[in-house]
Order: C-alpha cells, then structure tokens, then sequence
C-alpha cells in the first residue's frame, strides 16, 4: 500500500493549457513561414518545381548518404522523399488505405523515385513503402517514402 508520500506529483500543467500553448506555437510557425517566404504564391512554386523535377546523380548520392546514415544507427529503412499528400492524384487515400497500387497516385518527382525504385532497386532486393507521416488538424499532411533493405 503506498503512503501518501509515494504518491507521484501532478502534472505541472493541464490539458487545456497544453492546448492553448500548441495552438500559439502553430500560429507562431505560421507568421514565421510567411516570413520566409512560404505563402501560397512560394507552395505553387515549390509544388511546380515537384512537378517537374527530374531524378539526377545528386540524388542517388543522397540516398547512398541517407542508407550510410541510418545503418549506422541501426535502422533497416531510410526516409528517401516527403512531400505534401495533395500532391498525389488522391489527396494521400491510397497510400493512408495502405492499398497495393498506392503508387499509381504519385506525380512528378515522386513518380521518378518510385520509377527508380523500380528499375533500380527492387531487382537488387529493396523495399518502398509510403505513409501519411503529419496529420494536421487531423487531415492527411505530408507523405513519406521509405525504402528498406
């Protein structure tokens, strides 16, 4: 039986203001990002760019440095591309559904990493996997791409 001294403390805070400070923190990154340029006009440009990108030799030396690094620390897959999910064809309901032609949903230079995926790595006997890696206000946000080995 535990004495009133083994009892452990309460939280220094309650949830309300724990949502209170959240929500100044998100209204705080906000004006910051806009700040630095990344209103709607910097997301079309930003996504144009997506769009159109083309997989290149600074690339496949990322993904080599971005293996290095997470067998280093252990891991078995690395996270190789995120974007937005409005950017797939369904706004990221394949790849939340974790349905088997999720990649049929990928545009741009997410389609190219996949296409290399494909031609390149699957043969040597490496994985691709996506999920919704954000959830703001409990929508699908950003989508991650992971290949394993």
């Amino acid at each position: 039986m535990r004495t009133e001294t083994e009892i452990p403390p309460e939280t220094p805070f309650t949830a309300q203001e724990l949502r209170e400070r959240t929500e100044r923190r998100r209204r705080e990154l906000i004006r910051i990002a806009r700040q630095n340029g990344n209103g709607p006009a910097e997301d079309d440009q930003r996504r144009r760019r997506f769009l159109n990108r083309r997989l290149a030799g600074q690339d496949i030396e990322r993904f080599v440095q971005l293996v290095e690094n997470a067998i280093a620390l252990g891991r078995s897959e690395c996270q190789v591309l995120r974007f937005p999910s409005a950017w797939t064809t369904d706004r990221g309901r394949a790849i939340n559904c974790f349905e088997p032609d999720w990649h049929e949903t990928l545009v741009g230079f997410a389609a190219e990493v996949h296409a290399y995926y494909v031609r390149c790595l699957a043969p040597k006997g490496f994985s691709i996997r996506a999920q919704i890696v954000t959830w703001p206000e409990g929508l699908p946000g950003e989508v991650g791409v992971f290949i394993g080995w």
